[in-house]
């Protein structure tokens, strides 16, 4: 098997990081999503994404049991034959990882943008972002594990004292009467959340084959991670729901930021946006990182070179120029992600990933 990264972590860091990831965007961005499709029952429509997302796990961790210890491009050159599985890869995987990229580069610039530095050239977030996660790949993906570990404790405890403060805030009438509208808009709801972040983490099947020990232990902390992360953002719906209200939640683009805008105590603690702005660009940043080694991974996999670290420059100007053509404005962003990106996650996170396995079954053979 072609290594071209040589670094290895472990499986509780990639517990740490598979948690990171599943609520990096959807913490500041789907409870809005799903507030404006289901109102109220929103919290609904979050418990039923998150049974269908441990749906998907089954999916991952057969994949992952099929071909034990490879990652996705292996996978696709073992199932599909050297030639096709390359051209798959090629076609359909790669692409979907270079526009994740590029859409979790332009949210967090439009977030800073529109939230905390208005008077800031949204490019200039885009340069800087994507400095930042270059340098974190030139170092390997050991360091920017490490640095997780480290970051992780502070990011739960942020979460801990947010949660702590809104108390006062949370109204059991804002989530009342349950399924007023009947299932369709809780269904819609569903939908969305199910691609953000559940058929995302397809992605870190990626980081398998550096994670030391037994492949079994890896699969099942990469469950655990998902199973997990994916609670946690329902309760950030839960807690935007209770504090600000399904109506202030569709309204607002980034509810979770104005629920922390919320918290006042006695007439000296307030203005503690700040602690969600911290939390989402921390998982933001290690989301961002492993989707940007997917891509320069996979393609220097594809192109046979022996290390990833000449494609970061190339890829990184080309995620500054795609994060702004994407969409013309943050609000027609917002409409794509909801309403289009659901059904392209669906068919390279799901319908591929059921071939590969399919393929890898009729072959006859269970790799080693």
């Amino acid at each position: 098997m072609q290594q071209i990264e040589t670094g290895k972590i472990a499986d509780r860091q990639l517990l740490i990081i598979g948690i990171l990831y599943t609520i990096g965007d959807p913490i500041l961005i789907v409870p809005s999503i799903l507030a404006d499709r289901a109102q109220g029952d929103a919290w609904v429509s979050a418990l039923l994404a998150w049974g269908g997302g441990l749906g998907f796990l089954l999916l991952y961790r057969a994949l992952a049991r099929t071909f034990p210890g490879m990652g996705v491009i292996e996978m696709c050159e073992t199932a599909l034959g050297r030639m096709l599985g390359r051209g798959a890869a090629l076609l359909v995987l790669l692409p979907f990882w270079i526009l994740l990229s590029a859409s979790l580069l332009r949210e967090l610039s439009d977030f800073m943008t529109t939230q905390v530095m208005p008077e800031t050239p949204v490019q200039a977030f885009y340069i800087i972002i994507v400095i930042v996660v270059l340098y974190g790949l030139n170092l390997g993906l050991e360091p920017v594990v490490r640095s997780g570990e480290i970051l992780f404790p502070w990011v739960f405890g942020l979460f801990g004292l947010l949660t702590l403060f809104l108390l006062p805030e949370f109204k059991a009438v804002n989530v009342e009467p349950v399924m007023a509208h009947g299932w369709e808009p809780v269904l819609k709801g569903s939908y969305a959340m199910l691609a953000i972040p559940f058929m995302e983490v397809f992605t870190l099947l990626m980081l398998l084959p550096y994670v030391s020990g037994a492949s079994d232990k890896a699969v099942r902390q990469f469950t655990l991670s998902i199973a997990l992360g994916g609670f946690i953002v329902v309760f950030v719906i839960v807690l935007s729901l209770m504090s600000l209200g399904p109506d202030v939640t569709a309204r607002s683009i980034y509810p979770t930021y104005v629920m922390a805008k919320k918290i006042r105590i006695g007439n000296f603690l307030e203005r503690m946006e700040i602690i969600i702005t911290i939390m989402w660009m921390i998982t933001m940043y290690f989301k961002l990182i492993v989707t940007m080694f997917a891509v320069v991974v996979a393609t220097a996999k594809l192109s046979r070179l022996k290390s990833y670290r000449p494609l970061l420059m190339p890829f990184g100007t080309l995620l500054v120029i795609l994060a702004q053509l994407i969409t013309p404005n943050t609000i027609e962003y917002y409409d794509f992600t909801a309403s289009v990106w659901p059904l392209y996650a669906f068919t390279v996170c799901i319908l591929f990933p059921a071939g590969l396995l399919v393929a890898g079954k009729v072959r006859g053979r269970k790799f080693r």
